[in-house]
């Protein structure tokens, strides 16, 4: 009779068939991932059924906590900044047009200016609320971004007193967006969001009020249905997320991952201050084999919890100097018979606390984008190259972010107050062109966006590096200042009224550098003035 033999893992199954999988996908050494029964789901699945609770408690750490605080913050000043100016940039190949006409370039200009006198106006007429300018406005989209995962917003129309233009955005909290009534979600309709058979979103199911104010508007059981465009294209609500796989209906907010830890990280904060300020409260505890009344009469106590100690102690210091025992010098206290005392110290949190804060927080910071020392405001263990380099990563991911978030909700706020503009003539599309906005809306209205500047450890480095770049042609002027936060033309400008202004004083700008002759320059070779 022939029999196999067969060799079990610990877990009792054959070694064979654990050897043959990936070790992630295994039973692990020993079956320690025998209990990981991971399911596979779509991003709709895995997502809806933890949308609001996830994004209530993302809201509550955002609010509570110091450090989710800071990380939403860091999103809105390093994406957006103090302010998100609009570089205008239509497609004039694909219009047709001449860059270097003047008629374009005056169109360009006039449509910059026109905007940033409607965007950035103090009254605010491009806010549904009236509260914010249109920088305020992209600040609070993108934290409400960095905290639900996504951006809901609603295109008005209406006439404003002051103002030329009805154009206005409402911003939609997350909440307000869902099914009518409760209704169950299906292939069409899902979280608030009807889509066609493709998967598009064709509108968009809003309560009129957030489901928890109820108390104070009776409309937050009412839904109104937005479509989300018109029938000739103009966007009538904005969703922007970005899709962690197919068929996602809504976003997924930067806490998911980190959730756990935040709050872990907070109780733990919490214990530890408990910890010492219940031993703080309590300077001595006497031990005694007698009852609690006794222990109050031999320390001459009246009862009064307040006097207990005051009087023990008293009582004590009169003892001693009674007594007045001592053992070279030292004076030995002589308590009553059956008690001893025990004072007690006041215990500093546990001294492991830090490097614990520290390996959750860089958790935490990577889940976010950011880097720890960003999130935590803690340099003093980070030497100029890691500091470095940790701000690099985070400028590539808050570049990708103001890319696809940032200038998304901003272009789509710029071309609805571009067509209301072009229709009631207040700007006019430069002769020549080979297109009307209708039949080409993607090139008249393309834009860059300028935000906040790159942070710089070392300011003179930088400057240098910039300064090489566009000298070999590896960069150039609009590049470089953007990464700095500045529009180039505008530096320019300037530039030339302080020459003219200095010309007028006999003086010239510092950053004028006189052409040196070649034929003077010394050419003995440089000095080591680093040898001793």
């Amino acid at each position: 009779m022939n029999s196999e033999i067969a060799i079990l893992n610990p877990d009792g199954n054959p070694a064979r068939e654990s050897m043959s999988a990936y070790d992630g996908a295994g039973t692990g050494f020993g079956g320690q991932l025998s209990g990981w029964a991971a399911s596979s789901q779509s991003a709709d699945a895995a997502l809806l059924p933890a949308f609001d609770m996830g994004n209530a408690r993302a809201a509550d750490v955002s609010r509570n906590d110091s450090y989710a605080k800071s990380g939403v913050q860091l999103h809105v000043d390093h994406i957006v900044g103090h302010q998100f100016k609009l570089v205008y940039k239509p497609n004039y190949l694909l219009l047709g047009l001449e860059r270097d006409n003047e008629e374009y370039s005056k169109f360009v200009k006039l449509v910059e200016a026109k905007w940033s006198n409607f965007a950035d106006d103090s009254k605010c007429y491009l806010d549904t609320e009236r509260k914010r300018t249109f920088t305020m406005l992209v600040r609070e989209a993108v934290a409400t971004h960095c905290k639900t995962g996504e951006i809901t917003a609603k295109a008005d129309w209406f006439a404003k007193r002051g103002s030329k233009y009805k154009t206005a955005i409402q911003l939609i909290n997350y909440a307000r967006l869902s099914n009518p009534n409760g209704a169950m979600n299906t292939n069409r309709l899902r979280a608030g969001v009807e889509m066609d058979k493709r998967g598009a979103a064709i509108a968009y199911h809003v309560r009129k009020a957030h489901p928890n104010d109820f108390l104070l508007n009776n409309e937050s059981r009412e839904w109104v249905r937005i479509p989300r465009e018109m029938k000739w294209g103009r966007q009538q609500f904005i969703h922007i997320f970005e899709p962690d796989g197919e068929g996602q209906s809504r976003g997924a907010n930067a806490f998911f991952a980190s959730l756990s830890k935040l709050k872990m990280l907070d109780k733990f904060q919490a214990t530890t201050l408990q910890n010492a300020i219940v031993n703080a409260m309590y300077a001595a505890v006497i031990e005694s084999d007698m009852s609690s009344e006794e222990v109050f009469k031999a320390i001459g106590s009246n009862g009064s919890e307040n006097k207990m100690l005051t009087n023990f102690m008293n009582a004590k210091a009169d003892w001693h100097e009674r007594t007045n025992i001592n053992l070279a010098g030292v004076k030995i206290p002589h308590l009553l018979p059956s008690e001893k005392l025990t004072l007690q110290s006041v215990n500093a949190p546990s001294s492991s606390l830090g490097e614990f804060e520290s390996g959750i927080l860089r958790s935490i910071a990577r889940s976010l984008g950011v880097s720890y020392e960003q999130l935590s405001g803690d340099f003093s263990k980070t030497n100029y190259s890691s500091a470095r380099a940790a701000m690099g990563e985070s400028f590539l991911y808050f570049m990708g972010k103001r890319e696809t978030v940032a200038k998304r909700f901003a272009s789509n706020v710029f071309e609805l107050w571009f067509e209301e503009a072009l229709n009631i003539g207040d700007i006019v599309l430069p002769k020549g062109a080979n297109a009307t906005y209708y039949d080409a809306k993607t090139a008249w209205t393309r834009c860059n966006w300028i935000g906040s500047g790159k942070v710089q450890i070392d300011g003179l480095k930088a400057i240098k590096e910039s300064k090489e770049k566009i000298s070999a042609g590896l960069s150039t002027y609009e590049i470089e200042l953007g990464n700095d936060g500045l529009d180039y033309q505008e530096v320019f400008d300037q530039h030339a009224r302080e020459t003219q202004e200095l010309a007028k004083m006999g003086r010239e700008p510092i950053w004028a550098v006189p052409k040196v002759d070649q034929s003077e320059v010394n050419e003995n070779p440089e000095v080591n003035t680093n040898a001793d």
